[in-house]
């Protein structure tokens, strides 16, 4: 009897060692594998929200140069001239980023193209682009909700002469509507995405928020 339980605890103890090292291996490469999955995911969704926000700077950017080339074929302000809502419109044409058009030369004289949006936040963000703008800084706002249209930033360009001097802003209010229902795709996928800015707040989806620490220039990172 004790011989044979010698030989079956001398066959056990090498297989239960064995399976206890596969286990762990398999446990470790299924975790990499996890991993790998969710960089690719992650870094997939930060590239999408990289080329909306490129497609929409480039938007503001067109416009901008129609209004300076109308002015430079006119001779006078391109930003108080009748062409300048019809630029504008065409800018607006045809795709589903930008909802609003704003040209104003510095004296605040220009075109609205849009809805009708009557916000405090917006008229915060549409002073902030111009002021930015007007010192010929690129501005990119931080996202907010508006009642009906969801959530929107502002991007505000400066508009240049051919010798390179601020003529004029113009402002876009963008919408984040189709970013925000890639996240809720992807959160039906079981895969939680949450899109930072530079200085760590979270802006998708609202309920990862924490805090009340100052928010920057959104940036194309996501973290799963």
């Amino acid at each position: 009897v004790l011989l044979c339980g010698a030989l079956v605890l001398a066959s056990l103890v090498p297989l239960l060692i064995s399976d206890g090292v596969l286990i762990r291996r398999n446990q470790r490469t299924l975790e990499t594998l996890e991993e790998k999955y969710l960089t690719r995911s992650s870094s997939a969704v930060a590239d999408h929200v990289a080329a909306f926000y490129v497609a929409a700077r480039e938007r503001v950017n067109g416009a901008g140069a129609s209004l300076r080339l109308a002015g430079r074929l006119s001779g006078a302000d391109p930003f108080k001239s009748p062409v300048g809502p019809g630029i504008l419109e065409s800018a607006l044409a045809g795709q589903s980023q930008l909802i609003a058009l704003r040209g104003v030369n510095f004296a605040g004289s220009g075109s609205f193209v849009g809805p009708a949006v009557h916000l405090p936040q917006l008229d915060y963000e549409f002073r902030k682009g111009f002021e930015a703008a007007r010192d010929g800084v690129l501005y990119l706002g931080k996202p907010f909700q508006a009642p009906a249209l969801g959530h929107l930033s502002v991007i505000a360009a400066p508009v240049l002469d051919d010798q390179g001097g601020e003529i004029g802003v113009v402002e876009a209010l963008v919408s984040w509507q189709p970013l925000v229902q890639e996240f809720l795709d992807e959160a039906r996928r079981e895969l939680k995405v949450t899109l930072v800015d530079r200085q760590g707040e979270a802006l998708f989806p609202e309920s990862a928020r924490g805090g009340n620490r100052r928010a920057g220039p959104p940036e194309a990172e996501a973290a799963a």
